[in-house]
């Protein structure tokens, strides 16, 4: 049976993928939701619209005609629904939201790599793909869990950078003379270092734009480590601020502090003003849908912070659109302080 992954890692348990004039077509809310996009759906018009970072797309079941970002595009295969399930074929649905799709026949498994994802690569994929995670090896120390990600759409300004300094079998490596550079400038005198992990959030809001961190560290075999990546800070067009008629004042709140380092974020949202949103934790790609609650006037968000993060300065932020079509942003007070570490 054909297996698909999302960075080398199975699905979860679901509709079984269909196979139509040799296009694979995937159960479409399974693989959204491992993307982490936000799915809305019109059942009068059976109209889908996906959101993901800066990439939207638009189908309609029955319909071969669909749009990327506003283009549009004919697909091989019209999307169809199924006991109550609407499939939408694998490739349009990958690419599409800015992932690659990559099949190995051997082991009858397709991936989608999802190069936002914190730690992709496309020798990471096949590894897991084919042989599963395998345990870290002895030697020098490496620098892993970089966020932003490398080629990762940011937002909001003030994104939380970080990256943890891992050892043999994965645990924190003890590393000396840490140096953080953004955009060619040393920032280690702002960052906050720890046995295993530096963090570091902007003074100033960082210009739309590519923008490279490189770090450099001495382990304690005296072995010098490094790793430069890029990514992208992106602009969003808002309309009123906080405080605006219509919302309630704080609009946007922490409902509860997480028992654990690891436990999920409650967050909420007042408006008078229904609409649809999400929430973004540090400015990264990753949204968290605002769901309704029972008045309709009241949003909530669940936020599970990823695996590996070290952000003592961690803005979330709240995109919410209301009836009227105004894009309005909401953020916290003050910063949160997040650690999800591994254990050492």
């Amino acid at each position: 049976m054909l297996a698909v992954h999302v960075n080398g890692r199975p699905l979860p348990p679901g509709p079984t993928p269909v196979v139509v004039s040799s296009n694979l077509l995937l159960p479409a809310r399974v693989v959204f939701e491992a993307l982490g996009a936000i799915v809305e759906f019109e059942p009068r018009s059976g109209r889908i619209g996906v959101r993901r970072g800066l990439h939207f797309l638009s189908v309609t079941q029955g319909s071969r005609q669909a749009y990327v970002d506003n283009t549009s595009v004919t697909l091989d295969v019209a999307p169809f629904e199924r006991g109550g399930v609407t499939y939408l074929p694998l490739r349009f649905v990958a690419e599409g939201l800015g992932g690659r799709v990559r099949y190995f026949p051997r082991h009858n498994v397709v991936d989608i790599e999802d190069t936002q994802a914190p730690g992709s690569s496309p020798a990471r994929v096949i590894s897991h793909a084919l042989f599963g995670p395998r345990p870290a090896a002895g030697g020098a120390a490496t620098v892993e869990y970089r966020r932003p990600a490398p080629g990762e759409f940011v937002t909001g300004g003030f994104p939380a950078i970080s990256a943890l300094f891992r050892g043999a079998a994965g645990r924190a490596a003890n590393v000396t003379a840490v140096q953080l550079f953004l955009d060619g400038q040393e920032v280690s005198r702002d960052a906050t270092i720890v046995p295993g992990a530096v963090g570091y959030t902007p003074v100033n809001a960082l210009a739309p734009g590519m923008h490279q961190i490189a770090i450099r560290a001495i382990d304690a075999t005296g072995h010098t480590l490094s790793s430069v990546w890029t990514f992208a800070e992106v602009p969003v067009s808002t309309g009123a601020p906080p405080g605006v008629r219509g919302y309630q004042s704080p609009a946007f709140s922490l409902l509860s502090a997480p028992p654990g380092p690891a436990a999920p974020l409650q967050f909420g949202l007042a408006t008078t003003v229904p609409g649809t949103g999400y929430v973004t934790l540090c400015g990264y790609s990753q949204q968290y849908p605002l769901l309704p609650g029972n008045d309709g006037f009241h949003y909530y968000a669940t936020v599970k912070p990823p695996t590996g993060l070290f952000a003592p300065a961690c803005q979330a932020a709240a995109y919410f659109t209301d009836r009227n079509g105004s894009v309005n942003l909401f953020t916290l007070a003050a910063p949160l302080s997040i650690d999800t570490r591994p254990a050492p």
